[in-house]
Protein backbone atom coordinates (compact mmCIF):
# COMPACT_ATOMS: atom_id res chain seq x y z
CA UNK A 1 0.00 0.00 0.00
CA UNK A 2 3.14 2.05 0.68
CA UNK A 3 4.06 2.08 -2.90
CA UNK A 4 0.70 2.75 -4.54
CA UNK A 5 0.09 5.61 -2.23
CA UNK A 6 3.87 7.46 -2.90
CA UNK A 7 3.08 6.82 -6.48
CA UNK A 8 -0.45 8.16 -6.50
CA UNK A 9 1.68 11.46 -4.55
CA UNK A 10 4.07 11.43 -7.09
CA UNK A 11 1.67 11.58 -9.96
CA UNK A 12 -0.87 14.39 -8.08
CA UNK A 13 2.31 16.96 -7.24
CA UNK A 14 3.57 16.16 -10.90
CA UNK A 15 0.19 17.42 -12.08
CA UNK A 16 -0.18 20.12 -9.91
CA UNK A 17 3.42 21.47 -10.94
CA UNK A 18 2.37 20.69 -14.60
CA UNK A 19 -0.74 23.03 -13.97
CA UNK A 20 1.33 25.59 -12.14
CA UNK A 21 3.73 25.75 -14.91
CA UNK A 22 1.23 25.89 -17.90
CA UNK A 23 -0.59 28.57 -15.97
CA UNK A 24 2.98 30.88 -16.12
CA UNK A 25 3.33 30.25 -19.09
CA UNK A 26 -0.04 31.36 -20.39
CA UNK A 27 0.18 34.96 -18.01
CA UNK A 28 3.81 35.58 -18.83
CA UNK A 29 3.61 34.85 -22.43
CA UNK A 30 1.08 33.47 -24.40
CA UNK A 31 -1.65 35.76 -22.85
CA UNK A 32 0.28 39.03 -23.80
CA UNK A 33 0.75 37.69 -27.59
CA UNK A 34 -2.97 36.94 -27.53
CA UNK A 35 -3.73 40.64 -26.64
CA UNK A 36 -0.99 41.81 -28.67
CA UNK A 37 -2.53 39.87 -31.79
CA UNK A 38 -6.51 41.15 -30.82
CA UNK A 39 -4.91 45.22 -30.65
CA UNK A 40 -3.43 43.76 -34.40
CA UNK A 41 -6.14 42.98 -35.92
CA UNK A 42 -8.38 45.96 -34.43
CA UNK A 43 -6.19 48.47 -36.14
CA UNK A 44 -6.47 46.58 -39.17
CA UNK A 45 -9.79 46.18 -39.41
CA UNK A 46 -9.85 50.30 -37.95
CA UNK A 47 -7.54 51.48 -40.33
CA UNK A 48 -7.91 53.21 -44.13
CA UNK A 49 -8.18 51.76 -47.45
CA UNK A 50 -5.08 52.97 -49.22
CA UNK A 51 -7.53 54.59 -51.90
CA UNK A 52 -9.10 56.39 -49.58
CA UNK A 53 -5.53 57.75 -47.81
CA UNK A 54 -4.49 58.62 -52.18
CA UNK A 55 -7.49 60.35 -52.42
CA UNK A 56 -6.96 62.60 -48.78
CA UNK A 57 -3.69 63.31 -50.08
CA UNK A 58 -5.02 64.36 -53.45
CA UNK A 59 -7.60 66.58 -51.85
CA UNK A 60 -4.76 68.04 -49.67
CA UNK A 61 -2.69 68.90 -52.21
CA UNK A 62 -5.25 70.44 -53.75
CA UNK A 63 -6.16 73.08 -51.19
CA UNK A 64 -2.04 73.93 -50.64
CA UNK A 65 -2.44 74.80 -54.62
CA UNK A 66 -5.86 76.75 -54.22
CA UNK A 67 -4.24 78.68 -50.93
CA UNK A 68 -1.20 79.34 -52.95
CA UNK A 69 -3.00 80.77 -56.05
CA UNK A 70 -4.77 82.83 -53.32
CA UNK A 71 -1.45 83.82 -51.87
CA UNK A 72 -0.27 85.25 -55.27
CA UNK A 73 2.38 82.14 -55.91
CA UNK A 74 2.32 79.86 -58.53
CA UNK A 75 2.11 75.97 -58.24
CA UNK A 76 5.49 75.63 -60.38
CA UNK A 77 6.90 78.01 -57.08
CA UNK A 78 5.50 75.87 -54.79
CA UNK A 79 6.93 72.73 -56.25
CA UNK A 80 10.17 74.03 -56.59
CA UNK A 81 10.39 75.12 -53.15
CA UNK A 82 9.51 71.88 -51.94
CA UNK A 83 11.58 70.14 -53.73
CA UNK A 84 14.59 72.38 -52.76
CA UNK A 85 13.35 71.89 -49.02
CA UNK A 86 13.28 68.18 -49.72
CA UNK A 87 17.54 68.11 -51.26
CA UNK A 88 18.46 70.78 -48.52
CA UNK A 89 17.44 67.96 -45.84
CA UNK A 90 18.42 65.21 -47.84
CA UNK A 91 21.90 66.96 -47.94
CA UNK A 92 22.11 68.36 -44.40
CA UNK A 93 21.13 64.70 -42.92
CA UNK A 94 23.92 63.34 -45.06
CA UNK A 95 27.05 66.43 -44.38
CA UNK A 96 25.64 66.84 -40.64
CA UNK A 97 25.02 70.16 -41.29
CA UNK A 98 21.84 72.25 -39.57
CA UNK A 99 19.50 74.40 -41.81
CA UNK A 100 18.87 77.64 -39.70
CA UNK A 101 16.88 79.42 -41.88
CA UNK A 102 14.60 79.17 -44.85
CA UNK A 103 12.55 82.23 -45.52
CA UNK A 104 9.50 82.21 -47.64
CA UNK A 105 10.29 82.73 -51.17
CA UNK A 106 10.44 86.41 -52.81
CA UNK A 107 8.72 86.51 -56.06
CA UNK A 108 8.77 89.33 -58.60
CA UNK A 109 6.66 89.02 -61.73
CA UNK A 110 8.03 90.97 -64.49
CA UNK A 111 7.90 91.28 -67.59
CA UNK A 112 5.95 88.11 -68.43
CA UNK A 113 8.56 86.12 -66.32
CA UNK A 114 8.53 84.93 -62.28
CA UNK A 115 11.12 85.53 -60.49
CA UNK A 116 11.34 83.33 -57.73
CA UNK A 117 14.39 83.84 -54.81
CA UNK A 118 14.81 81.81 -52.31
CA UNK A 119 17.57 82.06 -49.26
CA UNK A 120 18.80 79.07 -46.64
CA UNK A 121 20.88 79.84 -44.03
CA UNK A 122 23.27 76.82 -43.25
CA UNK A 123 25.98 75.83 -40.02
CA UNK A 124 28.18 73.31 -39.89
CA UNK A 125 31.47 72.34 -40.69
CA UNK A 126 33.32 74.02 -43.81
CA UNK A 127 33.66 70.89 -45.56
CA UNK A 128 30.07 70.11 -44.92
CA UNK A 129 28.46 73.29 -46.07
CA UNK A 130 30.90 73.48 -49.65
CA UNK A 131 29.97 69.82 -50.41
CA UNK A 132 25.68 70.93 -49.74
CA UNK A 133 26.78 73.78 -51.98
CA UNK A 134 28.62 71.77 -54.65
CA UNK A 135 25.55 68.83 -54.77
CA UNK A 136 22.77 71.74 -55.05
CA UNK A 137 24.67 73.45 -57.89
CA UNK A 138 24.64 70.00 -59.47
CA UNK A 139 20.95 69.02 -59.06
CA UNK A 140 18.13 69.34 -61.31
CA UNK A 141 15.16 71.99 -60.96
CA UNK A 142 16.32 73.40 -58.12
CA UNK A 143 17.74 76.71 -59.77
CA UNK A 144 20.92 78.30 -60.17
CA UNK A 145 22.46 79.54 -57.08
CA UNK A 146 23.06 83.35 -57.37
CA UNK A 147 25.60 84.44 -54.12
CA UNK A 148 26.83 82.30 -51.30
CA UNK A 149 28.13 84.18 -47.70
CA UNK A 150 30.40 82.64 -45.65
CA UNK A 151 30.72 83.94 -41.72
CA UNK A 152 32.12 82.96 -38.64
CA UNK A 153 30.36 83.86 -35.49
CA UNK A 154 31.58 83.02 -31.64
CA UNK A 155 29.06 81.12 -29.79
CA UNK A 156 29.33 82.87 -26.30
CA UNK A 157 28.25 79.76 -24.16
CA UNK A 158 30.71 77.38 -25.35
CA UNK A 159 33.21 79.83 -26.44
CA UNK A 160 34.01 78.55 -30.30
CA UNK A 161 33.53 80.10 -33.73
CA UNK A 162 30.69 78.65 -35.93
CA UNK A 163 30.54 78.73 -39.19
CA UNK A 164 27.39 79.93 -41.00
CA UNK A 165 26.72 80.26 -44.79
CA UNK A 166 23.97 82.53 -46.49
CA UNK A 167 22.80 80.49 -49.94
CA UNK A 168 20.59 82.64 -52.28
CA UNK A 169 18.67 80.21 -55.18
CA UNK A 170 16.72 82.06 -58.07
CA UNK A 171 14.62 80.30 -60.27
CA UNK A 172 13.39 82.01 -63.42
CA UNK A 173 9.84 80.72 -65.39
CA UNK A 174 7.97 82.33 -67.95
CA UNK A 175 4.14 83.67 -67.15
CA UNK A 176 3.24 83.56 -70.37
CA UNK A 177 1.98 86.85 -71.30
CA UNK A 178 3.56 90.25 -71.41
Amino acid sequence: MDVSNTIIKKICISSLLLLVLILLCYNLSIKKAINAYRVYRTMISSSESPCKIQNDINSLQSDINNIAKELGESNLSVNKRNILIEKISEFSEMHRINVIEMPPSHLLDKEGYLIETNMIKLQGSFIGIVTTVHKLEKEKFIGRILSIRYYALTNRITKSRELFAEIFVQNITSTGYE
